[in-house]
């Protein structure tokens, strides 16, 4: 398979909602630069008070959004499955050892068991 052709067949869509807030994080940061640049002049108290009402609540659900992303993220890494770690595995054959062993104890106890009766 060519290099074009592994291009064709990988088909990369960005999701309608990153689009919107990555929209929503530029008109905030455009407003807070022509805020302190002195390009956009907010006289009215209420109207500064709105805007940094409305800022706080949308960085707020952004944060919110993003912390959940992370936790699935992170839950997700840590509950896939991909194989033992070497601690894993000793563990594992030392979980068959003792199998091994009690397996031999209970021959063992047969026998003398036997040897007692007989």
């Amino acid at each position: 398979m060519s290099l074009q052709q592994a291009n064709d067949q990988i088909k990369f869509r960005i999701p309608k909602i990153y689009i919107l807030f990555i929209l929503i994080l530029i008109i905030i940061a455009s407003w807070i630069i022509g805020f302190l640049s002195g390009l956009i002049e907010v006289t009215d108290i209420l109207l500064n008070f709105m805007g940094f009402i409305s800022m706080l609540v949308s960085i707020t659900m952004l944060a919110i959004l993003g912390a959940i992303f992370l936790g699935m993220y992170i839950s997700h890494r840590t509950l896939t499955k991909r194989g033992f770690t070497p601690f894993e595995i000793s563990m594992l054959e030392m979980h068959e050892d003792i199998k091994d062993i009690k397996k031999r104890l209970g021959s063992l106890e047969k026998e003398l068991n036997k040897k007692g009766n007989g």
